[in-house]
């Protein structure tokens, strides 16, 4: 009944965005195909597949018949009816909670459905049983469960495509990392720092180092095989290969032989279980190792810290502390701080947010990156193509169209003879070459060209050549 009352508090803390619960279990049972749409939200379904799903697993009785829809007698006193309405916590029967990896539940017509993602995740194969399954900063999923990105050697980086990694991150299977201390590509791209028995191997200045768990040693020096010495016996008391004298006891409350036992005999050694790592509250209750976490044993309670530079982001406990603060862009930092920049792409680099490259088009003019590339160079007539490349062609009015300095307009009397939007309205329509318009000359040297001007019917202008 604990457990069950547990399972249900853990529901209903993540519907409401709790971080406190530090236990999702698998749901209970498998959702109709009710449609979702393309984020994961809860989608409209049909009343008639709820109701004859053969795929949900009741492991409740039968709900009473007096009461209402959707309204549970989980106590059987009669005295106060139907008293529990349902829930995430129970969702469809009595304490039957819902609880989905990397998301939080909704509990629609009696099945566990996904109603948010986590942020940085994404509901991308439509199936609610493994909640919010997919991270979205990799080139497949990139800032988005439809959204891959291509050529020879794609790469995300802040939820967006880019063309290459900033500066020391490398690409790895198209995600830029950096590889000093990080644990899923230490050192080079695929080294993994795994965990180990009682212990984990952590990325340290590129190379995989060990890490005990208090309590154990790597006695035998043999990394493979993790810290897989207890320091709490009467051979390795608070340390490798210190013995107990006979007629002494290993306290592994303090790591030192003592003449009795003061705190519990488990199998002839001597225990404090309100510390204790594998017999925390009771003989062999041994607190689990989650990832980027340390466990401890507290007043006989099991407890899991984060190691430093890692966070629970996603509230599942099964996963440990998944968010790698000093590289992760939708995690950068803090939890939930993620990197974006306009008109730009964006990675996380020691904790902080790094602006890459510019999108096609734009330009970061001002060198200041909390505006991202704030310039469009296709259309901007100070910044045409390029930075500080303003349109001014020679006796003309300018404009930037995709990112080329074109005439808008010639100032009068000029013209664009030659075809060349480089050199402006080059020619004067005022010579005997150019007489009103670019292909109008004068046949006679010695005649000049008058004003050019408009006949009485309004007709295109007129040269008039003369002495």
């Amino acid at each position: 009944m604990a457990n069950r009352w547990f399972i249900a508090c853990c529901a209903i803390a993540a519907a409401y965005g709790a971080s406190a619960c530090v236990f999702f279990p698998t749901p209970t049972f498998v959702p109709s195909d009710g449609a979702l749409d393309a984020r994961g939200d809860v989608a409209p379904i049909d009343a008639a597949d709820a109701q004859t799903s053969s795929d949900v697993v009741v492991d409740t009785p039968p709900l009473d018949a007096a009461c209402a829809p959707r309204r549970f007698d989980c106590d059987r006193d009669p005295a106060n009816g139907c008293e529990v309405s349902e829930s995430v916590a129970n969702c469809g029967g009595c304490e039957r909670a819902c609880a989905l990896p990397s998301a939080t539940p909704a509990c629609v017509a009696g099945e566990c459905r996904v109603n948010m993602c986590v942020a940085g995740f994404g509901n991308c194969d439509m199936d609610p049983r493994n909640g919010c399954e997919e991270r979205l900063d990799n080139a497949a999923h990139c800032g988005a469960c439809d959204r891959s990105c291509s050529g020879a050697t794609p790469v995300c980086a802040g939820g967006s495509c880019a063309t290459g990694c900033g500066p020391g991150l490398s690409r790895c299977g198209g995600l830029c990392v950096e590889t000093q201390n990080n644990d899923a590509h230490c050192g080079a791209c695929g080294t993994v720092c795994s965990p180990v028995s009682n212990g984990q191997r952590r990325c340290e200045m590129s190379a995989c180092v060990l890490r005990c768990n208090p309590g154990f040693a790597n006695c035998d020096s043999d990394a493979s095989n993790g810290c897989e010495t207890p320091l709490g016996t009467n051979t390795n008391c608070g340390a490798c290969r210190a013995s107990c004298a006979a007629g002494r006891t290993c306290n592994t409350a303090t790591g030192t032989c003592t003449a009795s036992c003061a705190g519990t005999d488990c199998s002839g050694v001597c225990v404090d279980v309100s510390t204790s790592l594998n017999n925390c509250g009771s003989c062999g209750n041994s607190c689990p190792t989650r990832a980027n976490a340390t466990p401890s044993c507290a007043m006989g309670r099991c407890e899991s810290a984060c190691v430093p530079g890692y966070s629970d982001c996603d509230a599942n406990a099964t996963n440990g502390c998944e968010a790698q603060l000093s590289s992760s862009a939708a995690h950068c930092g803090a939890c939930g701080r993620a990197c974006s920049f306009s008109n730009a792409s964006a990675s996380c680099v020691s904790g902080a947010c790094v602006m890459g490259a510019c999108n096609a088009g734009f330009a970061d003019c001002d060198a200041n990156p909390a505006n991202g590339c704030e310039v469009d160079t296709r259309s901007s007539p100070m910044n045409c193509g390029a930075c500080r490349t303003a349109c001014t062609l020679p006796n003309a009015t300018s404009t930037c169209v995709a990112g080329v300095c074109r005439i808008a307009s010639c100032t009068p009397p000029f013209g664009d003879c030659d075809g060349v939007e480089s050199t402006g309205c080059e020619r004067s329509l005022t010579t005997i070459f150019a007489c009103g318009m670019c292909e109008v000359e004068c046949d006679r040297p010695s005649v000049s060209c008058r004003t050019p001007r408009c006949d009485s019917r309004g007709r295109e202008p007129m040269c008039t050549c003369g002495e």
